[in-house]
């Protein structure tokens, strides 16, 4: 069902299994996304049963849960089934009892604390006895579900508040909107951590859970509401130690606000520190292996990161548990070198996790098919997973899986090749192409347009939607968008649309010191780098598109930093690595949970001076090697396209040159189909990086008013060579001249 309604899932249509829901904003909308689910219901050949539909539902019951206009609690039907329950009798009616009631653990504060007596019978060679402590516990859990506890659904058009708190034992938050919880979590301190003063808990409970819960606060302003009022001066220290350095500078991805409140008002957050920390982390903290979270226009499918997890899977895989065994048995000396064990004991291979059986199918879908991936090509998603994650034959695996995607097999397809030239730059940010792409479909902010520019040398690209093509567009978006990244270039290249060649776009050039240059008309080639750009950022765009096709500006700029993030073939590394040294950190990086602490420095001022002086260096050897590998691929690039095509014509200055007229050109009104080339013209320059040549009439062609030459459109002509004109050229020729025609 997940392949039949692929292009719908995350637009309007949610799928488990053979369960459908279809969700829209308005009725018309409604009719309309389930108009398009029925014909690829049908398409597949596939019949839904009318008794068990139900339509224009305001609420539905979907996984157990009762899912309506902004809040999500356990279904009726559920609670009443453990309602009916008796006591457990024994150790395995207790894990039933827990296993039902677990399912809602995240609508009911301090779970893990209640249920604890309960979990204690449950531990190996524990005796069952059901004491009153535990008849107890057995009845509040009860108790709570009757009271329908319900969460809301983020509104992100609003803001978020995050209420923290911690105890000697154990930290604890709850995320809110307008005063209602959104989602709760609390974490067991370690011993080490337990010997924190209490501002260093606080401060680490901030941490901690701005980080948990990223992927609500992320890109946009919230509130961090504390009991602990010295923490609102904690951005002021002159001199912090070496951990509050640090969680400092983790901070500072975000952008937020700390209040103050008194403990008496922080009480959820205050509850869960000190009664949820009794339990383990992985029983107190809500279980996010299902939660999808919409960061903007990206849908981010968060399966559970945590080291625990990692580790609880790679238990269930035989194969790892070989291997595991084999490094714990034999340390550096066994056959499994490059394998090794990570602080946590999640097995890794040459420092990447290693990933069992179970979470590969969802690892290649995270790099695939989610639209920050942008459904990449087999050797580009292999290189973006390589980096992170490892399995045998994992290559296979992307292979297989880029060639089965019904996406990619109707939005890609082979290219025609044309005669190669590589445009070599040498500096970052000297020269930047500059195009237009479009119309597209009118979208909801208004955007038609895309306008994307890319520097020459490093391939870093820049995408900016429009509402139109007029130059000051473009200006603004230069001045806004492109300008505060890459400084003032020295040369911007264009096509000759009207939208870069007016006064506007003049003028500013000249009172920044820019070399404005056009390519002639009809010769993408000239704007080789830009025009790749056009086709890589559409074949990004294409699949994950919703139906309407009127979103593509929201989804531009995660397609944008993927491809500043992905290796570029002919430079042999990414344009961020070109331009900042190092790698991006992409959404799928959040698969991967982090082992080491980031180092602070106890001199920030000579330790900017020492980075500097390394990224200088560093920077050097990235251009170095970048243009030493362009000129490597475009040399093994020409060879390959040599023997696909006709040998390329090549001319020098003084060489005579016809012609070749477009099969468009017309003459009065009707196309002139007699002659495919004239002139004679003469070669006067050679512009060998841009695939150009300039050239001047040297006898008086009535036929070439209005045309522009460019390379794959002429030919060579001898000294001793005139072109044939046929006789009843001559006779319209000659009436032209006269006035006659």
């Amino acid at each position: 069902m997940y392949r039949v309604l692929e292009e719908l899932i995350g637009v309007c249509v949610q799928v488990y299994i053979d369960d459908i829901i279809v969700y829209s904003k308005t009725e018309s909308d409604h009719l309309k996304d389930l108009e398009r689910v029925f014909e690829l219901l049908e398409k597949a050949g596939l019949t839904i049963k009318l008794a068990k539909c139900h339509f224009g539902m305001r609420s539905v019951e979907f996984l157990g849960f009762t899912v309506s206009n902004g809040k999500v609690q356990p279904a009726d039907f559920n609670v009443e089934k453990i309602l009916k329950e008796s006591p457990p009798k024994s150790v395995k009616g207790v894990r039933r009892f827990l296993g039902m009631t677990g399912y809602f653990r995240k609508f009911i504060k301090g779970y893990a604390h209640l249920v604890k007596p309960l979990t204690l019978l449950t531990k190996k060679d524990a005796q069952f006895v059901w004491s009153q402590e535990c008849q107890e516990a057995y009845e509040k859990v009860l108790d709570l579900l009757v009271e329908r506890p319900c969460l809301g659904l983020p509104d992100w058009d609003k803001t978020f508040t995050l209420e923290t708190d911690a105890s000697a034992y154990g930290i604890g938050a709850v995320l809110l909107q307008e005063g209602h919880p959104i989602a709760y979590a609390s974490k067991t301190l370690s011993e080490t951590e337990q010997e924190y003063s209490a501002s260093e808990r606080e401060v680490l409970a901030i941490v901690y859970f701005c980080d948990y819960f990223r992927y609500y606060l992320d890109g946009g302003k919230f509130v961090i509401r504390t009991d602990h009022e010295p923490l609102t001066f904690m951005a002021k220290q002159r001199d912090p130690h070496h951990r509050y350095a640090r969680w400092m500078a983790r901070l500072q991805a975000y952008d937020y606000e700390i209040e103050y409140v008194k403990g008496s008002e922080n009480g959820v957050a205050d509850y869960w520190s000190r009664e949820g920390a009794l339990a383990s982390e992985r029983e107190a903290m809500e279980h996010p292996a299902s939660t999808h979270v919409l960061v903007g226009s990206i849908m981010v499918h968060q399966f559970e990161a945590s080291s625990q997890e990692w580790k609880d899977t790679q238990d269930e895989d035989p194969g790892i548990v070989a291997i595991r065994a084999q490094v714990e048995s034999f340390g550096d000396g066994h056959s499994f070198r490059k394998f090794h064990l990570d602080d946590v004991g999640v097995l890794r291979y040459d420092g990447k996790i290693v990933v069992p059986q179970s979470r590969r199918q969802e690892i290649l879908r995270q790099f695939h098919d989610v639209r920050s991936a942008g459904h990449l090509g087999v050797n580009k998603m292999a290189t973006m997973l390589f980096r992170r994650f490892y399995w045998a034959n994992a290559k296979e695996d992307i292979r297989e899986y880029v060639s089965s995607c019904p996406q990619c097999q109707l939005d890609k397809g082979e290219g025609v090749k044309a005669p190669f030239k590589a445009i070599l730059n040498d500096e970052v940010f000297h020269t930047l192409q500059m195009v237009f792409a479009g119309p597209f479909m009118k979208t909801k902010r208004g955007n038609e347009y895309l306008l994307l520019v890319v520097d020459v040398c490093s391939r870093f690209p820049f995408g900016v939607p429009t509402s139109s093509k007029a130059a000051d567009e473009v200006a603004r978006a230069l001045v806004e968008e492109v300008f505060p990244v890459t400084g003032l270039p020295q040369v911007i290249q264009t096509d000759n649309d009207v939208s870069f060649t007016g006064v506007l776009l003049t003028k500013m050039y000249e009172m920044m010191g820019i070399q404005g240059r056009t390519g002639p008309t009809f010769h993408p080639q000239a704007q080789g780098v830009v025009e790749r750009l056009v086709r890589t950022i559409k074949s990004r765009l294409r699949p994950v598109l919703n139906k309407d096709l009127n979103d593509w500006d929201e989804v531009v700029p995660m397609a944008i930093m993927t491809i500043r993030q992905l290796p570029n073939e002919p430079l042999g590394v990414s344009p961020a690595k070109m331009v900042f040294g190092r790698t991006l950190r992409l959404p799928q990086d959040a698969l991967v949970y982090q082992t080491e602490p980031i180092k602070p420095q106890a001199r920030y001022q000579e330790a900017a001076q020492a980075y500097v002086e390394r990224l200088r260096r560093h920077l050097k050897e990235v251009h170095q090697f970048g243009l030493q590998h362009i000129k490597q691929v475009a040399g093994k690039r020409a060879l390959e396209h040599k023997e696909d095509m006709e040998p390329e014509e090549v001319f020098q200055v003084g060489d005579k040159v016809a012609f070749k007229r477009d099969s468009s050109t017309t003459v009065h009104g009707s196309k002139f189909q007699k002659r495919k080339f004239h002139g004679v013209y003469l070669v006067t320059k050679d512009h060998q990086t841009r695939q150009q040549y300039e050239v001047v009439s040297i006898e008086d062609d009535w036929y070439a008013d209005g045309d522009e030459p460019y390379l794959y459109r002429l030919r060579g002509v001898r000294d001793d060579e005139e072109l044939v004109v046929e006789e009843e050229d001559v006779c319209r020729r000659e009436a032209h001249t006269m006035g006659i025609c």
